[in-house]
């Protein structure tokens, strides 16, 4: 039995060296006569190697018998056999891919997979057996050593792309590399083989050595590892939100399902495989309905939540984990862990319980005791409130802890009886439940104190009055404590309050305001002084007077009283009516008046009494005596001054008079006021006064006499004097706008030499004629026009002076009425037609604004007329459509009212056009160093491109027959040429036999007869000369379309939106409505809105091509609109990739990051027109050679002009920059 032990194991050994597929493809290498030879030795070998061998293979059957894989000798399979069981397969090895969401078919699959690896191993084992009467009968020699397999579980990546991958081990010609599709993946390792001391390992897709499988890669090659089954059991864990998923466990890159999990964190991932892969745990489970393999680092077992709790432990019964609910992990919280306070910065639940991490510090991770349930925890809410330094004094109750809310073992002082009053320097204020908590330093120590056992400084006496300035200011019944305050409002604004006592808390001033003139009853609370305005309150005398309202002002409830306080707020239905006083007191510099008023007690401020009964008049008077005096207060000297000379030879406004005891008194003022510029009181015995009466504000015209004076006021003496001689003022005009009466005498108020001044009726006279400057069309044709004004004839306008422009230059006013003087040129003296009354004629200002020679464009739209303003009578064109974009010269530029007009020449003739009806184009000019010839020859050095079609020629001698329009080439091979000379560049070549239709012929200066027969056909170098004409600016800057090119990209067109979507961006598919999102990109990047747009209607089909509304992406959605990054050999998936790679995944972002690439590579380093992009003339002046140019297409600046010339055809208001090269 022991011998046929022996023998079974042998032939395992054998099969596993020598698998039965390598011994059938090497047997037509093997003779006869080889095997013949060798057939004992073969045989001794085994036997002798079954004998060596007998103790190993003892002890690897015991190990299979105890669920264990036969030792190789390899570290990572001496770790993983203490894990894999041959005799249950489906526990220990990796199971294939599993897409489906569905729990029930992970689970068939897993069995599945575990059958099929079974039948393999049982058809692996009967092989074996097989072939041990095979090997017994007849065994060959090999030109291979032996190959020695063993079953293994390991899970593996290729870590170079030029691996090879064998079919048959050691056969190059069976092997293929790796390349990308093997790299970057994960593969199950079921079988090893070791060949020539060459390690290998059989790589499959599937968990088993036969389905799947890819073929053998050197284990040098690959980064493996052990790869065991843990276990089915179904567990749920959250995800931390970090690392990737995979398909498989241990996945790369070509595994990845998930590349980032952030957005899935704290997310349920139910689990139904546990794997483990080197010294890694893996996860299989299902997350938004897909199966995915997660590392176990990135899952955790508990949500948890952060917090800010204090807390203390109720029970010594009470248990601390330091794993969540395991009993292993805790103690009891016993003497130690409580009548002391933790802090509670995390927390979390599981099974249904709350726990919470409780910690001697503020952290969730440092000084961490473990986690105790919830209901064994007496815990409340924990705030910061603020770091503010404040000051209190202890009340000298109870105690102070080293931590906020602290217990027993947290006490540092239990009676702070003997520290009461001291002060408490706060740093740090927290809330804990609704308790404030206080840290700060006492005796040198750091502790916490609850605010109840802490007061705020002493208060100090004072006595003023103060109106709360804002609704949001707060009152507190605590000094600073915000709990106790409450906001203003309307309540208590707008009204005066009483303080009589004030405190400081921390450098902040408070008041405690009250209704009453108390600090104890009527109080409301404490308010901040910064909040109030405030002013000292202090009581002058009880003394009985008696006052005569001056109807001014309002009456309150209380002195400095405020809108609530009102009792009247107009005193004028009192004016002059008695007030008895009876307490008197001042507000800051203000006198106050308690006294009676229809019965009713009130508060009225001293300036709006008065002691004697005043009467409105109006008079205007001279002091005549620099002695007279002017009181302050009506008749006492105290108060009184000496006119002077600052207060004679002046003329002063009398809006109010006075008497007493029988003398009258004027106040003086210096305006028509008597409250504002008011003087003081004069006796009337010490002034000449005359009655002052406003006639009218009526608008006159005068002309002055040249007699006279003129003065600031009405009636003004020497120092009223403005101008005291107005002769050289003669026949001025002096335009008036207020006409008053002092005594009998009539004043006029107006303007003279920008100057406002009053000048005696006297001295003006009506109006005469003056100089003006207008054009003018007569309204009716039964106007009247007059030859003289001082005639009564005239003739009417009719058609002959109707519906035409005449200029002004002269005009006048007679008996009240204004009349122009017509003519039709621009004098006042030719071409004189007559007068015109003002109102028979629409008439504007003309003015000549320069005669600077400019350049414009005919917008096509408008008229064109003889003169500026021009009528019917004065057209030119009546339509100027067929001249859009016509270069339009100016001459002459005059303003019309507020239009501006131009004076230029079209199509030879001289004409006037408004300004609405051309466009202005804003010139520069750069210059460059160097000459278009030799731009030309930089440029044909870098093969420029044309698709113009060039006529091909060939001489007459190249053919060996014409017959029927077509010739026969000869046998030799034969240039066709772009004209007929060999002066012309070769456009193609043609071989012997080729026929050639002949489309025209003619004679060459060579004498030979040249045929025309071909045309070049698709993108072709040009002819000097033609790129020569698109380098030579001038031949664009004719008309507007051609000249675009040079069109300043880097400046806005200042495009109305609105615009350009209606009448642009309308039906342009993706691209309607986002006028704004082109403007935007141009402002920020520098790039006029106008060729955006123009670009992106181009490059995406009007708003509809692929790439324009979305395509898919590595999973994303992506847009270009500008078709940047886009290939002739892959215009969507190069395009669709730039795009992905520039982030570019709405339209928006789309439209401006295009604008970003124009900007950043063209526009932004100096290529900003379309000539430049095409040329960049800057760079080959400077270097001698051409590069960083936009299109190799010579005609490529122009051809874009078209469409950006169709856009600004459609709009109104743009601008346009240009900005024209210069050559040498």
């Amino acid at each position: 039995m022991k011998k046929i032990t022996i023998i079974l194991i042998t032939l395992l050994i054998f099969n596993l060296a020598f698998p039965s597929h390598l011994l059938a493809d090497n047997s037509a290498n093997v003779s006869e006569v080889e095997f013949e030879d060798s057939n004992y030795d073969l045989d001794s070998d085994i036997e002798n190697e079954s004998e060596e061998s007998q103790e190993e293979i003892e002890g690897q059957t015991e190990n299979l018998e105890q669920g264990t894989e036969p030792q190789t000798g390899l570290k990572e399979e001496q770790e993983i056999e203490q894990n894999v069981n041959p005799e249950t397969d489906s526990e220990s090895t990796i199971h294939e891919t599993v897409t489906e969401t569905d729990k029930e078919t992970d689970k068939e699959k897993d069995k599945e997979t575990d059958n099929e690896i079974e039948k393999s191993d049982d058809a692996e084992i009967k092989t074996n057996t097989e072939n041990k009467s095979s090997l017994k009968r007849s065994v060959q020699v090999h030109n291979i050593q032996a190959l020695k397999e063993t079953v293994t579980s390991k899970l593996g990546r290729i870590q170079t792309i030029n691996a090879k991958i064998y079919k048959t081990i050691g056969q190059e010609d069976t092997s293929i590399t790796a390349g990308s599709t093997y790299t970057n993946k994960v593969f199950y390792i079921k079988k090893q083989a070791e060949a020539n001391g060459q390690n290998y390992y059989l790589i499959s897709t599937l968990a088993s050595s036969t389905n799947g499988v890819i073929g053998w890669v050197k284990a040098t090659d690959m980064w493996a590892q052990n790869h065991v089954a843990v276990d089915h059991e179904q567990k749920t864990f959250y995800l931390k939100g970090t690392g990737w998923s995979y398909t498989d466990a241990w996945g790369a890159s070509q595994d990845v399902i998930y590349s980032n999990l952030s957005q899935y964190r704290n997310q349920e991932f139910k689990v139904n495989l546990t794997e483990k892969v080197g010294d890694a745990i893996w996860y299989r489970g299902t997350l938004s309905g897909k199966s995915m393999w997660i590392q176990a680092y990135n899952v955790k077992t508990s949500y948890e939540t952060e917090t800010s709790k204090l807390g203390h432990i109720q029970s010594a019964n009470a248990k601390i984990y330091k794993n969540i609910g395991e009993d292993s992990t805790s103690i009891n919280a016993g003497s130690t862990y409580t009548n002391k306070v933790f802090y509670i910065k995390k927390e979390v639940e599981v099974n249904g319980q709350h726990y919470y991490l409780i910690s001697t510090v503020a952290s969730s991770t440092n000084g961490v005791i473990g986690w105790v349930k919830a209901t064994d925890m007496w815990a409340q809410n924990h705030v910061a409130v603020d770091h503010e330094q404040k000051t209190f004094y202890l009340k000298g109750t109870g105690w102070s802890y080293t931590d906020a809310w602290g217990a027993s073992q947290n006490v540092i002082y239990n009676n702070l009886s003997s520290y009461i009053n001291q002060e408490f320097k706060v740093n740090l204020t927290e809330k804990v439940g609704d308790a404030i908590w206080y840290r700060g330093i006492l005796n040198g120590r750091t502790m916490w104190i609850q605010a109840y056992n802490v007061q705020v400084p002493k208060e100090t006496e004072t006595s003023k009055l103060g109106h709360i300035q804002s609704t949001n200011a707060k009152i507190y019944n605590t000094i600073g404590e915000d709990s106790t305050s409450v906001t203003a409002g309307s309540t208590y604004t707008n009204k005066v309050f009483y303080i009589k006592k004030q405190a400081e808390v921390n450098g902040q001033h408070y008041y405690l305001i009250s209704t009453v003139a108390s600090s104890t009853n009527g109080v409301i609370g404490w308010v901040k002084a910064t909040d109030m305005w405030a002013q000292n309150h202090v009581a002058v005398d009880h003394e009985q007077k008696t006052f005569y309202l001056k109807g001014t002002g309002w009456s309150y409830t209380d002195a400095w009283g405020a809108f609530q306080n009102v009792i009247y707020n107009n005193l004028s239905t009192y004016r002059n009516q008695e007030f008895k006083v009876n307490l008197t007191e001042k507000v800051g510099d203000a006198i106050w008046y308690r006294g009676i008023l229809n019965g009713k007690s009130m508060w009225i401020q001293a300036y709006n009494v008065q002691s004697t009964v005043e009467t409105e008049t109006s008079k205007l008077g001279h002091i005549q005596s620099e002695n007279a005096k002017i009181y302050k207060n009506v008749g006492e000297d105290s108060t009184s001054i000496t006119a002077g000379s600052t207060y004679t030879n002046k003329v002063f406004y009398i809006k109010k008079q006075a008497e007493l005891n029988g003398v009258t008194y004027y106040l003086i003022s210096t305006l028509a006021s008597s409250t504002n510029g008011v003087i003081g009181w004069v006796k009337a015995t010490d002034m000449w006064a005359q009655d002052h009466v406003a006639v009218n504000h009526e608008q006159k015209t005068f002309y002055l006499k040249g007699t006279g004076w003129s003065y600031t006021d009405a009636w003004g003496a020497s120092q009223n004097v403005i101008y005291n001689n107005l002769y050289q003022y003669s026949n001025q005009e002096f335009k008036v706008n207020l006409t008053e009466k002092v005594g009998d005498a009539i004043w006029y108020r107006g303007t003279l030499n920008g100057k406002s001044m009053w000048i005696q009726a006297y001295n003006v006279k009506i109006s005469k004629e003056s100089i003006t400057s207008k054009l003018g069309h007569i309204q009716s044709a039964d106007a009247k026009i007059y030859n003289s004004l001082d005639e009564d004839s005239s003739i009417t306008a009719g058609s002959t002076y109707m519906n035409k422009v005449f200029y002004i230059k002269k005009q006048a006013k007679a008996n009240g009425q204004n009349y122009y003087l017509i003519s039709t040129v621009a004098s006042s003296t030719n071409g004189v037609i007559g007068w015109v009354k003002a109102e028979d004629m629409w008439a504007q200002n003309h003015v000549a604004v320069d005669h600077e020679q400019k350049t414009f464009y005919l917008k096509g739209t408008g008229w064109s007329y003889t003169d500026a303003w021009g009528a019917s009578q004065n057209v030119i064109y009546n339509d100027l459509t067929p001249y859009r974009n016509q270069e339009f010269k100016v001459n002459l530029t005059e303003k019309v009212g507020e239009a501006i007009w131009y004076r230029g020449i079209l199509n030879g003739r001289s004409m006037w056009i408004q300004e609405f009806n051309t466009t202005r184009i804003n010139e520069t000019y750069s210059n460059y160093n160097l000459t278009v010839d030799r731009m030309t020859d930089i440029q044909m050095a870098v093969t420029p491109q044309t698709d113009k079609r060039y006529m091909l020629w060939i001489r007459e001698d190249a053919f060996e027959s014409i017959i029927d329009g077509q010739g026969v080439v000869n046998n030799n091979n034969w240039n066709l040429r772009r004209g007929p000379g060999t002066d012309y560049a070769v456009g193609e070549q043609v071989r012997g036999g080729t026929k050639l239709p002949l489309f025209s012929s003619t004679k060459g200066v060579d004498g030979y007869i040249w045929y025309h027969v071909r045309n070049t056909t698709g993108w072709v170098i040009p002819d000097r000369l033609d790129l020569a004409y698109y380098l030579k600016p001038s031949n664009f800057t004719s008309n507007l379309t051609s000249k675009l090119q040079f069109l300043k990209l880097s400046t806005s067109a200042y495009i109305n939106v609105n615009e350009v979507n209606e009448k642009v961006l309308r039906g342009k598919g993706i691209l309607e409505g986002k006028a704004q999102l082109f403007v935007d990109g141009g402002e920020v990047y520098g790039v006029n809105e106008i060729y955006l747009i123009s670009h992106a209607l181009l490059e995406t089909g009007n708003g509809t091509s692929a790439l324009a509304t979305g395509i898919q992406y590595n999973g994303k959605t992506v847009y270009n609109m500008y078709g940047i990054g886009a290939k002739d050999s892959c215009p969507l998936e190069c395009g669709a990739k730039y795009a992905y790679d520039a982030g570019w995944f709405t339209p928006e972002l789309a439209i401006v990051g295009g604008a970003a690439f124009v900007g950043r590579n063209y526009i932004n380093v100096g290529q900003d027109t379309l000539y430049k992009m095409r040329w960049n003339p800057f760079f080959a002046a400077n270097n001698g050679y051409a590069s960083h140019q936009y299109a190799t297409d010579i005609g490529w600046a122009s051809k874009q002009t078209y469409r950006m010339n169709e856009i600004y055809n459609l709009l109104d208001s743009y601008s346009l920059f240009f900005d024209i090269p210069v050559y040498r």
